[in-house]
């Protein structure tokens, strides 16, 4: 069974039993910084309070 992520902070995944994992994988590009990194959520938050979505084959945002 896998582990069930509860929390994430930097570079660190943390399951519901309070386990820490190094989040290696690197894959989705918006954690490449890391979890939950004040700058870039911020950030997040101030876009999506301006345009949340758009199709990019009509507008850019």
């Amino acid at each position: 069974m896998l582990p069930t992520v509860s929390k994430a902070d930097g570079v660190y995944l943390y399951d519901t039993e309070g386990n820490a994992y190094l989040d290696g994988c690197s894959g989705a590009i918006n954690v490449n910084l890391g979890h939950t990194v004040p700058e870039v959520t911020e950030r997040m938050h101030r876009q999506i309070d301006e345009v949340c979505f758009t199709y990019r084959t009509q507008f850019r945002s």
